[in-house]
């Protein structure tokens, strides 16, 4: 019986044992018989093989391959007037260039002899394979082999971008353009590419409910033309985040800033340019008519010159911009120029009196051994209005207040409600001075007193930035 027992425990042994060697070669690769795989229109960057795995996984792409292929997708349709349909990325690798050109010299051309890391892209048009070299971030792309197949028929092979110096950044704006147009890549013109330092982690594109990781960015502003039609995008460095700014086709030469908003009930929408404005509700028709407010032409001026083109989105609206110059407004600035506009509208209506609805600040003093009678007053806007009362009233200047103050002003305006708070020398103090402030705010809390007398200072602070004070 022993003897049965110890034959049988020896048979599972063997058993397990050739069960197990069968299943190492059922996971043993094939070395003949190698994997055939699909070309991908934007693959990763060619690295060594994994090792074998029984299901087989498609590799991650790398960020940086995806934004040359999207590139090289451009840059090929253009040169070979393509649609980008025609054009597919059948590898990208990630090589050391023995020289500046990429490897790929010209007749009579002088390369540095150093390292340049780049990529070699491989790209099927219309059957034939074209082989393509880049630099690092895809800002310099050259067409390997004289005589390389150029199916686009004569141009010539690529040794730059289709388009003046197009970086890559362009060209992933040019690809989301495209895409969202559903048109040809190569109808689309670069009107600007310039590198800045974005703000924010939203590229400075400010967008309602979403919050910003406060650091700065480098990227591109990037300005593109469809015929009469232009779009801003802004991108980080490489591309791989691409938002488009403003859609500047709504925006005709003279109408600068679009502004809408909705109380839930009712859209309003003003247009607004050097010459006049354009009001009415939202999607219906607009009346042309000029500024009800005289200043209003010199304060558009001044910002169509200091501001580059944007979208906003604020608590008083949002807003689509148009401007030449290459600043960025803050958080407080865009908002106070939504509330300009909204102030704009209101006087186009002219069924209130916008003058005083939109005032947040009066300040007062008169008195002291000078002899003060001063006034100033502050709009919702964010624009001050100095004067002196001493003698013959005179104005001292109408001036914007700067960013700090602004954001200032609309933290108090929205947490505090309408207060006013004076501040007087004893009466038998000579040549006292008395000090006056209301202030109008859209909160639900009261300030306390020390809270109510810290405004004093910051009107003075303001009052005294008069352009006639300076």
């Amino acid at each position: 019986m022993k003897k049965r027992n110890g034959f049988f425990i020896l048979s599972l042994v063997c058993m397990a044992f050739l069960t197990a060697c069968n299943a190492a070669q059922l996971i043993t690769p094939d070395a003949s018989s190698p994997t055939t795989n699909s070309p991908a229109t934007m693959p990763p960057v060619a690295s060594t093989p994994a090792a074998p795995k029984k299901t087989p996984q498609s590799p991650t792409p790398a960020a940086p391959s995806q934004g040359i292929a999207a590139a090289a997708l451009v840059w090929v349709a253009k040169a070979m007037n393509l649609n980008e349909a025609d054009v597919e990325i059948i590898s990208v690798e990630a090589v050391q260039w023995s020289d500046s050109c990429l490897g790929v010299s010209k007749a009579g051309e002088m390369c540095l002899q150093v390292i340049t890391p780049g990529y070699r892209i491989l790209a099927k048009v219309k059957g034939e394979t074209v082989e393509l070299h880049s630099n690092e971030s895809g800002s310099a792309v050259r067409q390997a082999g004289a005589g390389s197949p150029n199916p686009g028929g004569n141009k010539p092979p690529i040794d730059t971008q289709p388009q003046g110096d197009v970086s890559q950044a362009a060209a992933a704006a040019i690809t989301m353009l495209a895409k969202q147009l559903s048109i040809n890549p190569t109808t689309i013109q670069v009107i600007k590419d310039e590198m800045v330092e974005w703000p924010n982690g939203c590229l400075g594109v400010q967008m309602m409910g979403k919050l910003c990781a406060m650091h700065v960015v480098p990227g591109h502003r990037v300005i593109l033309a469809v015929g009469k039609s232009q779009y801003e995008f802004h991108t980080n460095a490489d591309g791989s985040t691409v938002l488009l700014a403003a859609d500047l086709a709504t925006l005709s030469a003279d109408k600068v800033l679009v502004w809408e908003q909705s109380d839930g009930a009712v859209c309003s929408r003003v247009e607004i340019g050097t010459g006049g404005v354009a009001f009415g509700p939202c999607g219906g028709n607009l009346l042309d008519m000029k500024f009800a407010n005289e200043k209003r032409t010199a304060q558009m001026t001044d910002w169509i010159a200091k501001y580059g083109s944007f979208f906003g989105a604020t608590k008083a609206g949002t807003m689509k911009f148009n401007g030449q110059g290459k600043a960025l407004p803050d958080e407080a600035e865009q908002r106070s120029m939504a509330e300009w506009a909204k102030e704009v509208f209101n006087e186009s209506q002219s069924v209130i009196d916008s003058a005083a609805q939109g005032v947040v600040l009066t300040w007062h003093r008169e008195g002291g051994i000078a002899g003060f009678c001063d006034d100033l007053t502050i709009s919702v806007d964010g624009w001050a209005e100095a004067s002196s009362c001493k003698g013959t009233p005179k104005s001292l200047g109408s001036y914007r207040l700067t960013p700090l103050q602004l954001k200032q002003m609309y933290v108090w305006l929205d947490a505090w409600k309408s207060f006013d708070v004076t501040q007087n020398d004893p009466d038998n103090v000579a040549d006292a001075m008395k000090t006056h402030l209301i202030f109008t705010g859209r909160g639900a809390g009261m300030p306390s007193e020390s809270e109510k007398a810290n405004v004093m200072p910051f009107a003075q602070e303001v009052f005294s930035a008069a352009p006639t004070l300076r």
